[in-house]
């Protein structure tokens, strides 16, 4: 809730949840949330959150996709999803990601492409 209610004031938009569920009193609970106008300054893109949340980052190139997904400390794991297996293929080359998954994401059976070493692992 504390990484919501921050990147609220730092003048992100919850599109949707982020709430504990009225119906839920007890407990750690929180709706899926859905975050845009996120800048890559804020917390909420630079801290792992463990928690149903999505931030949405829009790019205009691969290079500056590219430059979003590998600003971070941790680079877990990263997901690329296109049509386009070419770009796939070269978007796998550049992550630096422990795994890095095409078409889907958390697939757990030795898939992915490519670990690397950082201050976590997958």
């Amino acid at each position: 809730m504390k990484f919501i209610s921050t990147t609220k004031d730092e003048g992100a938009t919850i599109l949707y949840g982020g709430e504990r569920p009225r119906h839920l009193k007890k407990g750690y609970y929180i709706e899926p949330a859905i975050i845009t106008d996120v800048k890559t300054s804020m917390q909420i893109w630079k801290e792992e959150v463990f928690g149903p949340v999505l931030c949405v980052k829009t790019f205009k190139t691969e290079d500056e996709a590219i430059e979003l997904a590998n600003d971070t400390q941790y680079g877990l794991a990263a997901a690329v999803l296109s049509q386009d297996l070419e770009r796939c293929e070269r978007m796998t080359k550049t992550f630096q990601a422990g795994i890095v998954w095409v078409n889907c994401s958390q697939f757990l059976e030795m898939g992915g492409k490519g670990f690397l070493h950082f201050e976590k692992g997958v």
